[in-house]
């Protein structure tokens, strides 16, 4: 059970009070902050998240190793039980890498697209 989450992160609050996410809803939040999460952003679990400076932003990936990476990510979210779809965009002009795909999670099929933060030397 999660607290609902807007678009910018922020607690929903309905006439004062906390309102609880969805099934569904928590489904896609804990995706979206699964993949919005980098490496070493917490202090009290810096050895979790999405490694995108060491790992996702490095000159040496293809994209084909950045698409496998984050299928390994997708499949192993909690709740998870099948990737429907999966489509990786390079954006060159603002060097965002744009992760969209659908998938069979416990509670039924959810459908996600997040931004990642800029890459700057990814090859495609």
């Amino acid at each position: 059970m999660d607290f609902l989450l807007d678009a910018n992160n922020d607690l929903v609050l309905r006439n004062g009070d906390l309102v609880i996410a969805t099934p569904i809803e928590e489904a896609i939040q804990r995706n979206k902050q699964r993949l919005s999460f980098l490496f070493g952003e917490f202090f009290l679990a810096d050895d979790r998240g999405i490694p995108y400076f060491e790992y996702i932003f490095t000159k040496l990936i293809t994209i084909e190793e950045v698409n496998d990476y984050f299928k390994a990510v997708i499949q192993s979210i909690d709740g998870n039980l099948e990737i429907l779809k999966f489509k990786t965009e390079f954006e060159p002009k603002t060097r965002a890498l744009i992760i969209s795909y659908s998938v069979l999670t416990k509670d039924g099929p959810i459908s996600i697209s997040v931004s990642s933060p800029s890459i700057l030397n990814l090859r495609v």
